[in-house]
């Protein structure tokens, strides 16, 4: 669609990212006076999509979280429309899981739990006459979650879940549904990241049930985004290794490895009676 050394708008693009599943995506930047230069994210969509990407994006663009990356800019020129978002440093929490195999779980715990913050700030955000901005991620994943310095968690792509259409393992079951959805459904995915990433030897039951209140079948009975939070963080506060007994620890684990597969099994059942989860996807 667009070529590097080539540019859109006031910005230069760099080079092709791998990330996105329909139109492209680059690492860009934009210039200034005195030689100020700021790199940003370019995703770039067919023009005729620009009602859509240009509303998702300004939706998103009206909060601002220290947990997600911004939208800095969104606009159409020649066949293309576009959305500029902040460049996030640091791995994603799905090259680590490359890199490293499944981590500590209370490394996990610590990233969701983050990240859970920053979503709960998102769902709730308002308008000026008070009616809810309905902003929902769409897309949350391993990919989609960056480890900053000091291991701070910052999820990507808000404002622009048309880049990737498909969801694969981490969509609730109400989309597979073809549902309306709301934020429950970003909590759904961030539990099956929890459940993805996360080494569960040694867990203790409490982090079962933070999975199990993620992982519900119908959004209405699933935790919401600050429900999560404040269980995931309850845990970490309170968690004590050597208050956990060996036996308590080992059945946790093997209780959370069969509650994954149950919880896959209930949404493919949830979908199918209205119409592979990719672990590092």
């Amino acid at each position: 669609m667009r070529a590097q050394g080539v540019s859109l708008g006031p910005y230069r693009l760099l080079r092709p990212l791998r990330d996105a599943q329909v139109g492209s995506a680059f690492l860009a930047t934009r210039t200034g006076v005195d030689g100020f230069e700021k790199r940003v994210v370019i995703r770039c969509a067919e023009r005729a999509a620009a009602a859509r990407v240009v509303e998702e994006a300004s939706r998103a663009a009206s909060i601002s979280h220290s947990g997600i990356a911004h939208v800095l800019d969104a606009g159409v020129e020649g066949d293309v429309c576009f959305v500029v978002t902040e460049r996030a440093s640091g791995p994603s929490l799905r090259a680590l899981l490359v890199r490293e195999g499944r981590l500590p779980w209370r490394t996990v715990a610590r990233v969701v739990a983050d990240v859970a913050e920053a979503l709960a700030y998102a769902h709730t955000r308002r308008r000026e006459d008070g009616t809810l901005l309905s902003i929902v991620h769409g897309r949350v994943r391993p990919r989609r979650i960056t480890l900053g310095h000091g291991g701070r968690a910052k999820l990507t792509g808000l404002g622009t879940s048309w880049a990737w259409p498909r969801h694969d393992g981490f969509a609730s079951p109400e989309e597979r549904r073809g549902e309306p959805l709301d934020g429950r459904a970003d909590v759904f995915s961030l539990g099956r990241t929890l459940r993805t990433c996360a080494d569960a030897q040694g867990a203790p039951a409490a982090l079962l049930r933070c999975l199990e209140g993620a992982s519900e079948a119908w959004p209405e009975r699933r935790f919401t985004a600050l429900e999560l939070h404040e269980s995931l963080s309850d845990l970490l506060a309170g968690y004590s290794p050597s208050g956990v007994s060996a036996s308590s620890a080992a059945a946790s684990s093997a209780t959370i490895s069969s509650t994954s597969a149950s919880a896959s099994a209930a949404a493919a059942a949830s979908a199918s009676s209205a119409s592979t989860s990719a672990a590092t996807s």
